[in-house]
């Protein structure tokens, strides 16, 4: 399967703030389909991130804003220009490609069926999920999404990879028809959107520099500076976690565009852990065992990584497509086989529905 990687058109136009993610909050006659990922330039940011009533702090030197919160713990926040660029490019792609997913028929399927292009957003920086080598979109979900478009003879699947914080908006404001990349199922969003069966478990953890003696288990996180991605369920759940934690609490969480950055930082003792789910870090260890080690065990509930589509009747075929698809390649074993592949070893998932979230 060749997939091809080029990059859309720059506009600048912002998607509206009604529309973000309140989430802080193939083939052809037998043949693979061919693959267009159309790569988004520029960074990451969160529109979301609205500052607590604490006093704003400015780093100059990094270019990073904090506000506190209620325990005058430190929260970074990203430059408002970093925030206009990056937002006005994220939404550039959609209004760049000129696309919009409203199906005249009703039946959003049909619709991709008769067009032959399936559109999907991805974020494709979240290795080993979705990541970009030599100009192409690799990762587990790139091997699922090889086996679905078996499903969808003569359909082609053009992945757009896009910062994070613009993949649930342009799903709203369909941008593009449906979401593949990793989706933390939260309450929020399973009120909000029609996410798919577990593709993953998506249990949180830390990560710490390797030989960090000072934290051994997350509640030895007290009295440090620690990271995670600006607008995802990880830096929720990582805020939640600090919230309970005894005495003075965190020094200081800092917010990244994305978890690139975050494991910079980490590496060059700016922090002193990160924040992200479980299989993530298993990766992130597995490939850089002599920089980071895992911070055992995991904390706060059980959750899972999902896709997500609109929840509305045109996308209820669609919807209805890739849950089918998804539980026949668990049920089959194939999944399990792929998660062997990328992350070492089979994961616990249902195959006939995703359960509700506890928060």
């Amino acid at each position: 399967m060749q997939l091809q990687a080029q990059n859309a058109a720059h506009a600048f136009t912002a998607f509206p703030a009604s529309l973000q993610d309140g989430g802080i909050e193939g083939s052809r006659e037998g043949q693979p389909s061919e693959i267009l990922a159309v790569n988004a330039p520029g960074r990451h940011v969160d529109r979301n991130l609205t500052p607590s009533a604490g006093p704003h702090v400015d780093n100059e030197a990094s270019g990073q804003r904090h506000h506190r919160n209620q325990h005058g713990q430190r929260i970074g926040m990203l430059t408002r220009f970093t925030l206009i660029r990056t937002i006005a490019i994220a939404a550039a792609f959609a209004a760049g490609l000129g696309f919009s997913s409203s199906s005249a028929s009703g039946d959003l399927l049909a619709e991709i069926k008769e067009r032959g292009e399936f559109i999907v957003g991805t974020e494709a920086r979240f290795p080993p999920f979705e990541f970009v080598k030599d100009g192409e979109i690799v990762g587990y979900s790139t091997d699922i999404m090889t086996h679905i478009m078996k499903a969808l003879p003569g359909v082609k699947l053009t992945r757009l990879d896009l910062p994070w914080q613009g993949i649930l908006p342009g799903l709203a404001a369909a941008k593009f028809d449906y979401v593949v990349t990793s989706v933390t199922v939260t309450k929020e969003r399973y009120q909000k959107y029609a996410l798919s069966l577990p593709i993953a478990d998506a249990t949180m953890a830390l990560v710490k520099r390797k030989g960090d003696e000072s934290i051994n288990a997350p509640g030895d996180i007290v009295g440090h500076a620690v990271g995670s991605q600006a607008g995802s369920a990880q830096l929720q759940a990582l805020e939640a976690f600090a919230e309970e934690l005894p005495g003075e609490g965190v020094k200081e969480i800092k917010t990244y565009v994305d978890f690139n950055e975050a494991f910079a930082d980490l590496a060059a003792g700016r922090i002193s852990a990160v924040c992200n789910s479980l299989p993530n870090l298993l990766e992130l260890v597995r490939t850089r065992p002599d920089t980071f080690e895992l911070v055992l065990p995991t904390f706060g509930p059980k959750k899972y990584f999902s896709w997500a589509g609109r929840n509305d009747a045109d996308s209820a075929t669609l919807v209805a497509f890739i849950d089918e698809q998804l539980a026949e390649l668990n049920r089959s074993g194939v999944l399990a086989e792929l998660q062997e592949k990328w992350f070492g070893g089979p994961m616990d998932l249902p195959s006939d529905m995703l359960p509700a979230p506890s928060e």
